[in-house]
């Protein structure tokens, strides 16, 4: 890793990189952010970032899973990824001045305000949603491809036992990624 990649990864991560590690298993150089958190790949740094919580919490299988699906994401076509995710972001912005714009109708019925933003956010949720769950079925197709069907069940079966997450987690983590049977689904695991 560059001085210039470090620069940007701790500009990212405001400061928190612990160290960088070269990973024997899976033969390349990833940074390792201080306390816990999900692991990422950073956009256009071209860097893999793990918690350092991630080493104590899970197995070297799973981190091979983690690293696999963060390298899909890495290795995807920025330019898609980058349009894609400009849609969402004009999706919020467009939304959230249609919401303001629609409390200046308040002259309206209240029910045709409160439908106009219902129908806005439910447009932002889709394209939102849409988008992230093309990158991460993207990202999964990538880990799949490195560790094989019977490997892959096998981890996300155990990643998912293990997994206690609170209201708020659970329902990002539906909307940002598809639901584990989907996958089993497109990628045609028994």
């Amino acid at each position: 890793m560059n001085r210039i990649q470090l620069f940007l990864l701790k500009l990212y991560t405001f400061g928190k990189i612990k160290e960088t590690r070269y990973i024997k298993e899976i033969d390349e150089e990833i940074a390792i952010k201080k306390g816990r958190g999900y692991p990422q790949a950073v956009p256009f740094i071209n860097v893999i970032l793990f918690p350092e919580s991630i080493f104590k919490d899970y197995d070297k299988e799973t981190i091979r899973y983690f690293y696999f699906h963060e390298k899909g994401h890495k290795n995807k076509n920025y330019l898609i990824s980058s349009i894609l995710c400009l849609i969402a972001i004009l999706s919020a912005i467009i939304s959230t001045s249609a919401f303001f714009s629609s409390i200046l109708l308040l002259v309206l019925s209240k029910y045709l305000l409160m439908g106009i933003c219902l129908i806005y956010f439910l447009v932002f949720l889709l394209i939102f949603s849409g988008t992230s769950w093309y990158l991460e079925i993207v990202a999964e197709r990538y880990a799949i491809q490195r560790l094989g069907k019977q490997k892959y069940k096998q981890i996300k079966e155990r990643k998912r036992k293990k997994y206690n997450l609170g209201i708020f987690d659970s329902v990002m983590g539906r909307i940002t990624h598809p639901p584990y049977w989907m996958y089993k689904k497109i990628f045609k695991i028994s």
